[in-house]
């Protein structure tokens, strides 16, 4: 049957290559599209009966559409100035009886007496209610535009604006279209059965309402696109006569996103396969770069991301994102699984959050950070597929997973990367140089994506080979080695060379006691304060008391599991040697998170040479456990290149916390002070400039960009955004907001104490105190 085929296709090749020079030569063709054209004037003026023209036209429509075949000579029979001008006289005539719009100068007779086709060729004129439109005209008429409107000679070229505009008004019969079939009851079911809740049937309009075919939507929809992106390639070239390039450009881009974003929000259920989809996706990646040897953002948005910004970019990701949460099988899942594969090529996601709106900005991180949380991260470390039996579901749910995390981890590569140029530049310019509000707002977002993805660290402790997406798990050890040292840069203050990460160590004492017991709720209370003051979409928080920043900076450190993450990765890292490996920000990272958290570091070095001493002497164990004294010190011996370390401060550093280990390991080392001196020269370090240049922001001034549920299992993806979920305050304290009872009641156990603490603190001294349940 494959041989048959293919022997098929080869005589229609050899028949089109034989027939195309005919037609060329013999301009039977462009006769064919004249005699059309003069048989409709001749029709309106009565000279002839009416209904001849109807089944010639629709023969050469549907011999049109199949001017794009590869033998060249039949592509030049179809594209003369004849043909072109039925094309587009054909596809004008059918827009104008859908939308009632401009005719931009075709004669009258041709407007209202040129046949309008449904999918049998019919003539919808005089016709009611709703009709199926042919796409042939529109197909064609998009081609013959975009071909016109750049021509150097022949017919005269159409203006880019009325390409453009017409471009527009097929893109919102696509969209107008998608929208009349989800709303209809009776409309065919959507491609390979997929199941989605319609919308409850509407009173249909009055008048002749004119549409696409369910499978025409997504195929009109890709060319429309393609065909508006040919502009606005010209335009960018200078291709297009009579238009500067900058000023058109400018004005032709922020319809085109516009129209993306409107395709991408109600036209997927109608892709007929994956393919279709994938096309849209690549339509919706920003493609930008900052300047090269410009680590700072620039103080305005390029014309490309304020186009893309302005068409409603960072809604539509958030809304992609929820609606994916609620059903990894949908159509609106596939499609954010194509972009997410698209991320690595436009590099502009980024961008859309540094210089869209912050409140935007803020409710995507956090809806990204909710679905790695709710759906990624359990997925993962069960190392099941769930209770499903329904294979496609298991499959879209793993791919969708997948890509969640693997861009996840891609795109905080890049921002390590991003802070590191930034904090270069600002180095060398010192006070000359300016950080931009743009700069600014990327910090506080990235300090949400730290606290509010924190989830994806915990993928670094887990067995690649154990997991349905066990191949992401690599990429969550890059993640812990870049962001672990980085978050660790912003807590130094709190361990090592101030006290109190040893005072805390001294575990059992009334002073580490009183220390442990005391500092959780006084931070949570201040949080809450800070909370119960904020409006929602505040631009900043009110300042801090100095301290405060490194303190939360602490407890997510400890919240991520940092000291148990690190001892796992690196024995991984350890026990899988490669030729390629640097590891400078392994070294890096324990010595960093050492300095913050001494008071666990220590901990887990007695609990790792416990686990030695107890072992079986008789089996020595390839690579010894996590923190102990025996790993740090073979992690001491690798090189610590790649990270600019001058002087070699970093192979000194990593020395000392050996050597530090080794004496809590002893039962002695209780100061910390060769450590903390060594951690204190790494100062030259290109991540110690990040923190040097608060390039990352405070997490209280983060967290003002927008109030959400304050239960932090919260997995509520109700609605298109988490800016638009309604939130209630506690009706204790009012201090504390969850966005619906099940996550206040779960959130209980941790609020209750600091919930009598607020409210006590909001009555003021000499208040009485009442008890609650």
């Amino acid at each position: 049957e494959e041989q048959l085929q293919q022997w098929r296709r080869q005589q229609q090749q050899l028949f089109a290559s034989k027939l195309g020079p005919t037609l060329r030569d013999s301009c039977v063709l462009e006769h064919s599209a004249r005699w059309l054209l003069h048989l409709q004037l001749a029709e309106a003026a009565g000279r002839v009966p009416a209904g001849q023209v109807g089944q010639p036209a629709a023969s050469i429509v549907i011999l049109l559409e199949h001017a794009g075949c590869p033998i060249m000579a039949l592509g030049e029979a179809l594209s003369g100035r004849c043909m072109g001008h039925l094309e587009l006289s054909l596809g004008l005539a059918a827009l104008c009886a859908v939308d009632g719009g401009p005719s931009y100068g075709l004669p009258r007779e041709l407007l209202l007496g040129l046949p309008v086709f449904d999918n049998d060729g019919d003539n919808l004129r005089g016709t009611h209610s709703r009709g199926v439109l042919l796409s042939g005209p529109f197909t064609c008429m998009m081609r013959a535009m975009t071909a016109r409107s750049v021509q150097a000679s022949g017919a005269p070229p159409l203006g880019w604006r009325t390409v453009a505009a017409v471009l527009l008004r097929v893109g919102s019969l696509v969209v107008a279209s998608a929208r009349a079939w989800a709303k209809d009851p009776d409309a065919p079911a959507p491609p390979e059965g997929e199941a989605q809740p319609l919308v409850p049937p509407q009173p249909q309009p009055p008048q002749q309402q004119l549409v696409l075919e369910t499978f025409d939507v997504m195929k009109v929809a890709d060319n429309v696109l393609q065909h508006f992106c040919s502009l606005l390639s010209c335009l960018e070239k200078g291709k297009v006569p009579g238009a500067p390039p900058a000023e058109a450009l400018v004005e032709a881009e922020g319809p085109f996103w516009r129209l993306v974003v409107d395709i991408a929000t109600h036209c997927p259920r109608w892709a007929q396969g994956r393919e279709a989809l994938q096309n849209l996706a690549a339509m919706t990646g920003v493609t930008w770069q900052p300047p090269a040897g410009h680590g700072l953002l620039p103080p305005e948005a390029p014309g490309t991301m304020a186009a893309a910004l302005a068409g409603g970019m960072l809604p539509l990701w958030e809304r992609l994102l929820r609606r994916a949460g609620r059903e990894p099988d949908c159509s609106e899942a596939i499609l954010l699984c194509c972009m997410l594969e698209k991320v690595d090529e436009h590099g502009g996601l980024w961008g859309l959050l540094a210089y869209g709106d912050p409140v935007q900005g803020a409710a995507l991180v956090a809806s990204w950070s909710k679905l790695l949380r709710t759906l990624a991260v359990p997925l993962v470390i069960s190392g099941s597929d769930g209770d499903s039996d329904d294979e496609d579901f298991v499959e879209a749910r793993s791919a969708l997973v997948c890509g969640m995390l693997n861009c996840t981890t891609m795109l905080l590569d890049a921002a390590v990367a991003r802070l590191l140029e930034a904090a270069d530049e600002l180095a060398a310019a010192g006070a000359a140089a300016a950080v931009s509000a743009a700069q600014q707002q990327l910090a506080r977002l990235l300090t949400l994506a730290a606290f509010g993805g924190r989830n994806i660290f915990l993928l670094g402790e887990q067995d690649s080979g154990a997991t349905p997406a066990g191949q992401i798990n690599s990429g969550a050890d890059t993640g812990v080695m870049d962001w672990l040292p980085l978050l660790a840069t912003g807590c130094l203050g709190t361990g090592l060379g101030r006290g109190a990460g040893l005072a805390a160590a001294q575990t059992g004492t009334a002073t580490g006691m009183a220390n442990q017991a005391a500092e959780a709720p006084a931070a949570y209370v201040s949080r809450t304060i800070l909370a119960a003051g904020q409006q929602a979409g505040a631009a900043a928080a009110p300042p801090a008391a100095a301290g405060s920043a490194a303190a939360e900076w602490l407890l997510l450190l400890r919240g991520v599991g940092a000291v148990p993450l690190l001892g796992a990765v690196c024995q991984s890292q350890l026990s899988t040697p490669a030729a390629d490996r640097t590891w400078g920000g392994l070294i890096q990272g324990h010595c960093l998170v050492a300095a913050a958290c001494p008071a666990e570091v220590r901990q887990a070095v007695l609990a790792a040479a416990a686990a030695s001493s107890r072992s079986d002497p008789g089996r020595s164990a390839a690579v010894p456990p996590g923190w102990s004294p025996q790993l740090l010190r073979l992690l001491a011996s690798k090189p610590a290149e790649g990270q600019e370390d001058e002087g070699g401060a970093l192979a000194v550093a990593s020395a000392a916390l050996a050597r530090q280990a080794e004496l809590w390991a002893a039962g002695g080392g209780e100061d910390g002070a060769e450590l903390a001196r060594a951690v204190a020269a790494l100062r030259s370090l290109p991540l110690m400039g990040v923190a040097a240049a608060e390039l990352l922001s405070s997490p209280a001034e983060a967290r003002a960009l927008l109030r959400t549920c304050a239960n932090p299992a919260c997995d509520n993806l109700a609605g298109d955004s988490e800016a638009e979920l309604p939130l209630r305050a506690c009706g204790r304290c009012g201090g504390t907001w969850y966005c619906r009872r099940e996550c206040q009641a779960a959130h209980w156990g941790i609020h209750k104490g600091a919930c009598g603490a607020h409210r006590a603190l909001a009555a003021g001294p000499g208040a009485p105190s009442s008890g609650g349940s």
